[in-house]
């Protein structure tokens, strides 16, 4: 029974491709930031006052990694966990938003799940100049909606991870990055600044 609720969690949870592939253990700590981003992992881990964690920032530098980690760790330890791919589970919620029923029937576990793992939230749009675009109304109306109910919560963990950093969201949507440095405390709130080095990716790439 117990190994059936267990595979059954990792199905529904939405992370059983990644989590095998993204786990502490393959995480590379060849710089200070790495090292930086696993210590804080492995202290959210072991810490149970501490239910939100933010990382965000520079892309390619393994947020989703280390957020995918922790929430696979959490699985395993038979808590019931979400994934959410923010720019995919976005646009079919907004999409329904008319259909009342429809659109409570698929938010509530959003917003009631014991764990919510958060990936890329505002995924950025580049314009024809190749800056970022703002997050629509209908997006930061929905992460608000999403992010305010777990927050009265209280006892919910979330874990997010975006391509903003909590500084610029506090630009873009105050009340909803008000509620997540808050929850997640400067200890489980990491802001990765702008960096070609910074980004794994791009390094594999030229190896």
């Amino acid at each position: 029974m117990a190994m059936r609720e267990s595979t059954a969690r990792i199905r529904n949870s939405g992370l059983q491709n990644l989590m095998e592939i993204y786990t502490l253990e393959r995480w590379k700590t060849d710089t200070l930031l790495q090292k930086h981003m696993k210590s804080t992992a492995e202290a959210f881990l072991k810490d149970p006052r501490n239910k939100w964690l933010f990382i965000g920032g520079q892309t390619g530098a393994g947020k989703s990694h280390i957020c995918t980690a922790i929430a696979g760790e959490l699985l395993r330890r038979g808590q019931s966990v979400r994934y959410m791919l923010w720019k995919d589970e976005s646009t079919k919620l907004k999409a329904v938003i008319t259909d009342e029923s429809k659109y409570e029937r698929m938010i509530n576990p959003l917003k009631t799940v014991p764990v919510l793992y958060i990936d890329d939230l505002f995924k950025p749009v580049l314009d024809d100049r190749g800056a970022r675009k703002q997050p629509s109304p209908g997006d930061t109306s929905l992460a608000f909606e999403i992010i305010n109910s777990r927050y009265i919560a209280g006892n919910l963990t979330t874990i997010i991870s975006s391509e903003w950093t909590i500084e610029e969201l506090q630009r873009v949507e105050p009340a909803t990055a008000g509620r997540i440095f808050q929850m997640a405390t400067e200890s489980y709130c990491l802001s990765i600044a702008s960096g070609d080095e910074k980004n794994y990716r791009l390094r594999r790439k030229k190896a």
